[in-house]
């Protein structure tokens, strides 16, 4: 059965979380290999498929991801939160006025 692709929201949700990845990523002048050796990922172009928006990152990575970019564990979280489920950043944080 072929592979169905997902709805288009959901693309650019994974862009949107993958530009915020690279960006920070190269803001903070960390390479990609260095990131998936932190990670424990043992190819680092997998790094470079989540960047591009080629999958979401997986939430138990989180923790390891936001400490290779020396990024707060929490805003790192909010972030990745707001790009992929912008539905329940929304619920946890803009209806509470808890995150801007």
């Amino acid at each position: 059965m072929p592979k169905s692709k997902p709805p288009s929201d959901e693309k650019q949700r994974r862009e949107t979380a993958g530009k915020f990845l690279k960006g920070i990523r190269e803001a903070q002048g960390v390479t990609q290999r260095q990131v998936a050796e932190a990670v424990g990922i043992e190819v680092y172009t997998v790094i470079s498929q989540y960047e591009a928006g080629h999958g979401k990152l997986p939430t138990d990575i989180w923790p390891a991801y936001a400490e290779a970019i020396g990024m707060q564990q929490e805003f790192f979280a909010k972030k990745l939160l707001e790009a992929y489920m912008p539905e329940i950043f929304s619920m946890l944080y803009i209806n509470t006025g808890d995150f801007r």
